[in-house]
């Protein structure tokens, strides 16, 4: 058990020494799709709260 983790950790040593860079280009993409898809719920949010108010105000 100890020895396959001891090997992982090697090979996964050796290998983040070629792949740093496209693991950061990685992380920043998945980063940056966070935040545009949550910009994109916030408008939608905001669209649905003037729609709201739009039709409450026409109402009363």
């Amino acid at each position: 058990m100890t020895k396959r983790v001891d090997t992982k950790k090697r090979t996964r040593n050796t290998k983040n020494m070629s792949l740093s860079d496209v693991d950061r280009l990685r992380f920043s993409l998945y980063v940056a799709n966070d935040s545009l898809l949550w910009l994109f719920i916030q408008s939608r949010l905001l669209q649905v709260f003037l729609l709201l108010s739009s039709i409450a105000e026409s109402v009363t």
